[in-house]
């Protein structure tokens, strides 16, 4: 990885200056952290694109089991804590990848092994690197992660998808530290449309083509709005969904003057590094034309894809929608706005939560 001219701060001194400063302390750690991991993360992101498929994929996946608190300020501290373990095992090359969902018993960390046979020497740092985090309720637990190869165009698109996981989730991290008190909701489906249109747009679905995308999340995954629709004011219900269309439909540099300006850079080097690793998985993968690709693969023929990119999609979009912490009634509206391009007929909720 080259260089990046950076001055070294550790993250884990903003959690420690806070430690026993009791419910206050814990926001103001998770703040510190946040914005020092944010930027920290975003330079070394954009350096380790440069020789992110240097080296075969070979390297075993270790799953860390989190049970944060349940309160906003000590979920906040747990991300940020997450945030800052993810950036340093990665930038000291301990870790290939890392990505989290919010499964039991809260959340999942996941993180690659560098090397072969390299597991178990990844698990024990990072319990001891957890032991004495705060922000959780019960001590970490380390797993075993089966990467869902059948749901993302076969096992040699999974190398791929391991670098659009890693970029989201430190994008997505970034998000939840930065919106502790729950104001998250209102600008994390901004966030994710943002994304989620790079993504598209980086494996060559485009135009009309993304509504593909939508019907597949419909159809495999039940994000649909229905049964209550008739409760539902139909004018507001359009005006939502107008909403989603056109915010879809704006230029990135436009699309980005809906967020705090001091949020714009790093979301906009967020969505450039996504674009960027989904072109490399059209390139490499959907397209390959059977070529061998062993290092971008896992050790798998690159042309062995068993989906399409419009399918690989959805199912990437509900991983990309757990980690934002959309609701289910947001994700259908969303689904059912961009598939009817805003005519939203059968809705069971205006998913403003």
């Amino acid at each position: 990885m080259p260089e990046v001219s950076h001055r070294w701060r550790s993250p884990y001194a903003f959690t420690d200056r806070f430690k026993e400063a009791g419910t206050r302390g814990r926001t103001l750690a998770a703040a510190g952290a946040a914005g020092f991991v944010a930027g920290l993360t975003a330079a070394r992101r954009a350096a380790r694109e440069t020789t992110v498929h240097a080296a075969p994929r070979t390297g075993a996946w270790v799953q860390l089991n989190l049970t944060p608190e349940r309160d906003s300020h000590g979920r906040a501290l747990c991300y940020a804590e997450l945030a800052a373990l993810a950036d340093t095992f990665l930038a000291e090359k301990r870790a290939r990848n890392f990505f989290f969902m919010h499964k039991a018993p809260g959340i999942r960390a996941r993180f690659q092994a560098a090397e072969p046979g390299e597991a178990a020497e990844l698990c024990a740092a990072l319990l001891r690197r957890t032991d004495r985090w705060e922000g959780l309720r019960r001590r970490p637990v380390c797993a075993v992660y089966e990467p869902e190869h059948y749901l993302f165009g076969g096992p040699a698109s999974m190398a791929y998808v391991h670098d659009l996981f890693t970029l989201d989730s430190l994008a997505w991290l970034d998000h939840h530290v930065n919106h502790p008190e729950g104001a998250g909701p209102s600008v994390g489906w901004r966030q994710s449309l943002l994304m989620l249109r790079e993504v598209f747009d980086g494996l060559g679905i485009v135009g009309w083509e993304h509504r593909g995308v939508w019907d597949a999340v419909a159809r495999e995954t039940g994000r649909r709005l229905r049964d209550a629709a008739a409760a539902i004011d139909p004018s507001a219900r359009e005006r939502a969904a107008a909403g989603v269309v056109a915010y879809w439909r704006t230029p990135r540099d436009e699309a980005l003057r809906a967020f705090p300006e001091d949020r714009r850079d790093p979301l906009a080097r967020h969505a450039k590094a996504a674009h960027r690793a989904a072109v490399r998985w059209r390139d490499g993968h959907f397209e390959a034309g059977g070529a061998s690709h062993g290092a971008a693969g896992e050790g798998y023929a690159a042309g062995e894809a068993i989906v399409g990119p419009r399918t690989a999609a959805a199912y990437l979009t509900v991983f990309h929608w757990n980690r934002g912490l959309l609701s289910l009634a947001r994700q259908s509206l969303l689904t059912e706005a961009l598939l009817h391009e805003g005519r939203v007929a059968h809705a069971t909720s205006a998913a403003a939560h």
